[in-house]
């Protein structure tokens, strides 16, 4: 059996053992050089799977910006926003919504600005109290996360169209102009004494 001994440098064999020479100090770089030391294949190994899972998981994060998957989140988001504010998009203008602008998306044209907008429609606390904050992304108010910034804007312009959709559909409806006036709206017989 070959002699072994561990170092904060690496572990080290004498004999026919692999030595693995990684994490070694600066000072120690010159006996990696010499002819008694071998470098760890199992760390070119571990560097190619890294590679490969990072080139995955790069596709993975692509495949969740699609139109269908912008319109699920913005569904979504618009239905808190009903639970929060039923009349919530009577305060937007879908023909300037742009959601890569602080002040011109959903949550900064209803409430000024994206961050105070987080605030003021409970997706983000702030206070000491242990409460889950919701996810800008998942319901529409953001981009998708950790992909290039191509896949950024591509997934922004998904957001504004299916917001504006959402906004539009929403704001027809309110109008009655398709027959169907909400309950709201309706005004009542005016009351003529007989």
């Amino acid at each position: 059996m070959a002699d072994t001994s561990r170092t904060g440098a690496g572990t080290r064999s004498r004999g026919a053992h692999v030595t693995c020479t990684r994490n070694i100090p600066v000072g120690l770089d010159h006996r990696l050089r010499s002819p008694g030391y071998i470098t760890c294949s199992f760390h070119k190994a571990l560097s190619s799977m890294r590679a490969f899972l990072r080139k995955w998981l790069e596709r993975w994060r692509a495949r969740r910006v699609s139109p269908e998957r912008a319109a699920r989140r913005v569904a979504r988001g618009a239905a808190y926003l009903d639970e929060v504010d039923p009349t919530w998009y009577r305060g937007v203008d879908p023909d300037t919504l742009e959601l890569s602008s602080g002040s011109s998306c959903i949550l900064g044209q209803l409430h000024g600005e994206f961050r105070l907008g987080l605030r003021r429609a409970h997706l983000f606390h702030l206070s000491s109290a242990p409460r889950a904050n919701l996810s800008p992304v998942s319901y529409g108010f953001f981009h998708v996360r950790n992909v290039s910034e191509e896949l950024q804007d591509r997934d922004y312009d998904y957001l504004n169209q299916a917001w504006g959709k959402e906004v539009r559909a929403r704001q027809v409806r309110d109008s009655g102009i398709d027959g169907n006036a909400p309950a709201d709206l309706e005004r009542p017989e005016p009351l003529v004494p007989a």
